[in-house]
């Protein structure tokens, strides 16, 4: 009866152990589905399109435009900055090193200052019909606030936005993401087209819509759905209600 007893206790043993063995595998997999990688994120990216990303970009339009400067010209400052879209509060955060600088109006010239000291960084004439500029000043630093606005003397009270450049950690993890993303969708041999697509929407899903409208104007000739997302983007009023900052 021993022997029985000894010979059943081995065999559960055994049969413990194939189980167990069994289910590592199972593990492994659902360990891969609680975090999936970026390439599984990388299908949702090419599956939207610029018309979604308008859909997210876009606000509500105000029942009056900002406030204008002492000309009393609608002036309104897009990006860098909190742009608050239809499902998105925003952030002040900038990824890139060199921003795109994006108003609607009319501005003679732009200029960039330190938020605490209101030390000018950089300055810029424009043309009357111009309404984005990159940023070709010194280097900004991490962590640090600027404010951007319209070139007029120190005693009036423009339109201004505040924006951060992000810390470098934090800049330094997005740019090995992006790195990543697009190397994965030059091997699923993914068009240039898709690549800016999926930059944009990685910067969208994060609410860097300075970065991500930087990528999306990157394109020297746009043509298609970029055009019609930028032709969109132009016509609209992005002028936030008046007392709205």
């Amino acid at each position: 009866m021993s022997k029985l007893t000894a010979a059943k206790s081995t065999l559960l043993i055994v049969i413990v152990g194939i189980l167990s063995l069994s289910a590592l595998p199972l593990q492994a997999a659902i360990r891969q589905q609680v975090n999936p990688s970026l390439t599984e994120v990388n299908h949702k990216h090419i599956a939207l399109t610029w018309g979604d990303i308008w859909e997210r970009l876009r606000r509500k339009k105000g029942k009056k435009g900002s406030r204008g400067n002492n000309k009393n010209k609608l002036l309104c400052l897009i990006t860098p900055g909190k742009l608050r879209s239809a499902y998105e509060k925003g952030t002040i955060k900038v990824w890139g090193e060199q921003p795109l600088f994006l108003w609607q109006g009319v501005m003679e010239g732009i200029e960039v200052r330190h938020l605490r000291s209101n030390k000018l960084i950089w300055s810029q004439t424009l043309e009357p019909t111009t309404n984005r500029i990159t940023y070709q000043g010194e280097e900004l630093e991490p962590e640090q606030v600027y404010f951007w606005r319209e070139t007029v003397p120190l005693d009036t009270l423009p339109t201004k936005i505040t924006f951060r450049i992000m810390n470098k950690e934090e800049r330094d993890r997005i740019s090995t993401e992006l790195a990543e993303l697009e190397s994965q969708l030059e091997t699923e041999g993914a068009s240039e087209s898709d690549i800016i697509l999926a930059r944009v929407n990685y910067f969208a899903e994060r609410q860097l819509w300075s970065d991500a409208l930087q990528e999306a104007y990157s394109v020297e000739n746009p043509s298609g759905e970029l055009a019609d997302f930028i032709a969109k983007f132009e016509a609209h009023n992005f002028c936030p209600p008046q007392g709205d900052n």
